[in-house]
């Protein structure tokens, strides 16, 4: 491994005397390749060889090459672009610069090129804003070169570039490409991508940029850019494109193309919408992908650079291509061969996830033999393992059964037979877990299979007969029978606990929808049904695309998904709550929870509980959903028909993404809507998220008659836009799992701070929050060696799932090689994270934005103070110098000033964090949303109480 600083060391040595030692290079590209960043280096790489380049006299015959040159609002860069090109050691080229509608000199800098080198086959078009894809398409489609080389206008190659490129294609028929290695400079400081190129990985990953040089002839065939990629990866797809049908290329390992990155390039921004635009490709190739499997893999889908292979068809095979020498029929069948052994990889892929479920098999997974049965012995193979199985479980030999169980299905991974018989062992075992998760993970193969829903729904019923699952049993029983309807058990069992825990209107449901499937309920002491309402009770349709902790962890939206669902139904008096919801195998556990912190199944007398409809794809076929319906015809289909059309519907999550699936829904009806927001304007600003966003946003809240927001600063923020000026807006403000505080705050803090292994005498600072830009802990950790020099004692933990893609991956590093690094720990998601908010000192939250944070609300009904930022909501949560101390953005030096002020005294520590928890129950204690959420109701229905 290289060291960063000596190998900057080294090149700054070299400063003036044009040397570029052979050593030294290779040396500065690998670490620039494998080990890490930096700008100084890569800086010099790229100026070593640009250096070398001269302006050759031009070719005088018809061009071999194309550059393609689209540019927009370039024009600073543009001349700089076209030099790199008039410095090819290779000659037979032309230049086609495309000013694609700049408002900025880019007309001006073009003709001055043109002017400057006369000679030079330069031609320029102009025309109307059309995008890059359009702007590829046209330069390609009037390209007079046999090769084509696109590069944007802010872009610079190599002075051998074309040389080393063109000299493969031209000796190399069977090759419709060539790419090099790529050097970012600016924004980023690396050479990418560090793998060797491997043509057929490109329908999982993208390998190589857009300054590929490739054949016209192959262009033509495929059909060029798809215009429809106007987000970017257009070239992703295009070599996707190229791969299906037969196109095979290489990459030299060398950095010949110079890749500009900056914040807000089209690459850049692309990242921020990585999973819509990969969905978009998916779509795009349903012959390589199965498309009805993508609910199944959004979390992959989350990964940068990604697309999971399991998404591809296990029937997909490569097209031949049409390249004119007789050796191109070996390299599709190669490419043939690499398909089939990227699917052999697959049924690894599948053999590896098993030894991950089920360890204690492990070994018959990862053997030689696994996946190789022979399919005609299959039959005869289960006939014999079945009937030792259900020996070894008679004679209570059930770890023999599992390991049974599980040599059939190495054998043949993908035998339904062979999954449910290790299921069923698994479970006879009671190994709830593993069989759950067994049966999850095929469903990304056999999409909504009805047999392996049905063993998940009798697991999730074994699972609500468990020790210490009494406050979840309603919500492992409700999910039960959503994931299998007719399931004779779980509607039985659902039935029986509503009648004995008094749930009486909810058994009045479950026996209305058991006689819809023929099921007749035994008879039960079901007393009619007395409850009694002053006034016609309202329908309301709660509809948010996520229930629970799915994609994350433990996070503030999902735990006020379950305070708001918990307020609704309080007042069910004047509403009764429909949630719809897509069906997913995580869902369960969603419902699990919320049954647990639901408090009024516990403290109520037929407590009200809702009629939870889920949803599965359309296009998906399931038998699942229900086409034969009347309020709901979009792209999803419920698995059972609403019981009432809604009077209102509210939408609750994060950002765009519970509009975008109330709307893919398509409704039969209208109806007044209320959204649920948990974020302020700035949140949907450049800094935070994506360039353009509160537009979009803002253009989504038309739809919408109510808004509710959590914090009332979060509101007049809102409200002080044009477009939301004269909407209506409420204010509910957060309240906390308060059953759960108590239970952690039943036992002394330092018996909880001994039991998480945390140090009995280091002042305890925890930032419980997401790791991203947004929350700012990189403000925190700037100020980390200052806090140690007044507080040695001091250790901070953070608690929250790292999010790469808006700057969690930085911060992390950051973080790493520092006098520091030893007092601070990144602990990832805790369920149990209210454990270490009580075991703490103190809480910090250093965000750049919030609406009114969970995280604080905790800390005060914990009875811990809290050093924040006064964004937003905070200060409606912090009484600055009474319940905690807040700093400002603007002077970034005052967070460490507090900790150590509080930390230096701790009789003041004590008296601020006796008022915040005084203050949390006066002001924001549970009783007291669901208070605000009857007052919201009354007045948007216009009752009288």
């Amino acid at each position: 491994m290289q060291d960063k600083t000596i190998l900057e060391g080294a090149v700054s040595k070299l400063t003036g005397t044009g040397k570029v030692p052979k050593n030294l290079l290779k040396a500065v590209v690998n670490f620039l390749k494998y080990e890490g960043e930096s700008d100084f280096l890569a800086k010099w790489v790229m100026e070593s060889q640009l250096a070398e380049g001269k302006i050759l006299p031009p070719h005088t015959g018809k061009p071999k090459v194309s550059f393609i040159v689209p540019c927009y609002n370039h024009g600073e860069y543009l001349r700089d672009c076209v030099v790199s090109l008039l410095k090819q050691d290779y000659t037979a080229f032309e230049i086609i610069i495309i000013n694609d509608g700049s408002t900025d000199n880019t007309d001006e800098v073009a003709v001055k090129i043109i002017e400057e080198f006369p000679d030079y086959s330069i031609r320029y078009i102009k025309q109307k804003n059309s995008g890059l894809v359009r702007s590829r398409n046209k330069g390609c489609t009037v390209a007079k070169g046999k090769y084509i080389l696109p590069i944007d206008a802010d872009d610079l190659i190599a002075p051998s570039f074309l040389s080393k490129t063109i000299a493969i294609l031209e000796s190399s028929p069977q090759f419709g490409y060539v790419s090099t290695k790529a050097l970012f400079f600016g924004h980023s400081n690396l050479i990418w991508p560090k793998e060797s190129l491997t043509p057929v990985n490109f329908i999982s990953t993208n390998q190589q940029t857009c300054t590929t040089l490739f054949r016209k002839d192959m262009w033509k065939e495929i059909g060029g850019y798809d215009e429809s990629m106007i987000h970017g990866y257009e070239d992703w797809e295009l070599w996707i494109r190229a791969t299906k049908n037969g196109w095979v290329g290489l990459q030299i390992d060398e950095p010949l193309f110079f890749y500009r990155r900056k914040a807000d390039s089209m690459i850049t921004n692309s990242r921020d919408r990585d999973t819509s635009i990969k969905e978009q490709i998916v779509r795009l190739h349903p012959d390589i992908y199965d498309i009805s499997k993508l609910p199944l893999f959004e979390k992959e889908m989350h990964y940068s650079n990604w697309i999971p292979p399991q998404l591809v068809r296990p029937d997909f095979r490569i097209h031949p291509c049409h390249m004119p020498h007789e050796t191109v029929g070996n390299e599709n069948n190669n490419a043939e061969q690499d398909i089939n052994n990227q699917l052999n990889e697959l049924k690894k892929h599948i053999l590896g996830i098993l030894a991950q479920i089920v360890p204690q098999s492990k070994d018959q997974f990862l053997r030689n033999e696994a996946g190789s049965g022979d399919e005609n012995k299959f039959e005869q193979l289960y006939t014999k393992i079945s009937s030792r199985i259900a020996k070894f479980n008679k004679t209570g030999n059930f770890d023999e059964a599992v390991n049974v169980g599980a040599i059939l299905l190495s054998l043949y991974p993908i035998k339904k037979t062979a999954v449910l018989l290790l299921m069923d062992s698994l479970l006879k075992k009671g190994d709830l877990a593993a069989a759950y998760s067994t049966g999850s993970f095929y469903l990304s193969v056999w999409l909504w299979d009805k047999a392996i829903l049905k063993t998940l729904s009798n697991i999730l019923c074994l699972q609500a007969d468990s020790e210490g699952q009494s406050d979840k049993t309603m919500g492992l029983l409700e999910s039960a029978i959503l994931l299998s309807p007719d399931s004779r058990l779980a509607l039985t069992k659902t039935f029986e606990f509503q009648i004995s825990n008094g749930l009486l209107s909810a058994a009045d449901r479950t026996r209305t929808l058991a006689e819809k499937h023929g099921i007749k309920l035994p008879a039960a002491p079901l007393r009619n049904n007395d409850k009694s309402f002053p006034r016609k009770r309202k329908h309301i349709w709660y509809v948010t695309d996520t229930f629970g902790y799915i994609g994350g962890g433990v996070n503030g939206v999902s735990q006020a998904k379950f305070m708001t669902l918990g307020s609704l139904l309080s007042n069910d008096d004047l509403c009764d709550v429909t949630i719809i919801t897509p069906l997913t195998t995580e869902l369960p556990s969603g419902i699990a929870e919320f049954s647990r912190q639901y408090h009024m199944l516990r403290n109520k007398k037929d407590a009200a509980w809702p009629n939870w409809i889920t949803t599965v794809k359309k296009e998906l076929h399931s038998h699942l959903g229900k086409d034969k319906q009347n309020f709901i015809s979009g792209d999803w289909l419920p698995c059972r028909e609403p019981e009432n059309k809604a009077d209102l519907i509210i939408i609750e999550g994060v950002r765009f993404d519970p509009d975008r699936y109330l709307q893919q829904l398509g409704l039969t009806f209208n109806c007044p809507s209320v959204y649920m927001h948990h974020n302020s304007p700035y949140h949907y600003s450049a800094e935070i998220t994506e360039k353009g966003s509160l537009p979009v946003m803002l253009n989504t809240l038309k739809r919408y008659k109510f808004n509710i927001s959590v914090s009332r600063t979060v509101t007049e923020e809102w409200k002080s836009l044009p477009e939301q000026k004269d909407k209506e807006w409420f204010n509910i403000l957060n309240c906390i799992r308060e059953d759960e505080a108590a239970e952690v705050k039943s036992r002394p803090p330092e018996i909880v701070r001994q039991r998480l292994g945390l140090p009995k005498n280091d002042f305890l600072i925890l930032c419980l929050a997401s790791i991203q830009h947004r929350k700012g802990q990189d403000l925190l950790l700037n100020q980390m060696d200052k806090i140690l020099e007044s507080v040695p004692s001091a250790r901070v933990i953070f608690i929250g799932p790292v999010l790469g893609n808006r700057g969690g991956n930085d911060i992390v590093e950051m973080s790493k090689g520092k006098p520091y690094s030893g007092r601070i720990r990144f602990l990832g998601t805790k369920e149990n994270a209210l454990d270490y908010v009580y075991a703490s000192n103190l809480l910090v939250l250093p965000s750049r934005e919030e609406a009114l944070p969970l995280s604080i609300l905790e800390a005060m009904a914990l009875g811990r103070a809290c050093v924040a930022s006064d964004v937003c909501g905070i200060p409606e949560l912090i009484e600055d110098g009474e319940t905690g101390l807040m700093f400002s953005l603007d002077n970034p030096q005052d967070l460490a000033k507090h900790i150590i002020r509080l930390a230096q005294n701790p009789d003041e520590l004590e008296t601020m964090s006796k008022k915040a928890e005084s203050r949390y129950w006066d002001n924001f204690s549970r009783e007291q949303h669901a208070r605000r959420w009857r007052e919201v109701l009354m007045e948007i229905f216009g009752m009288d109480d």
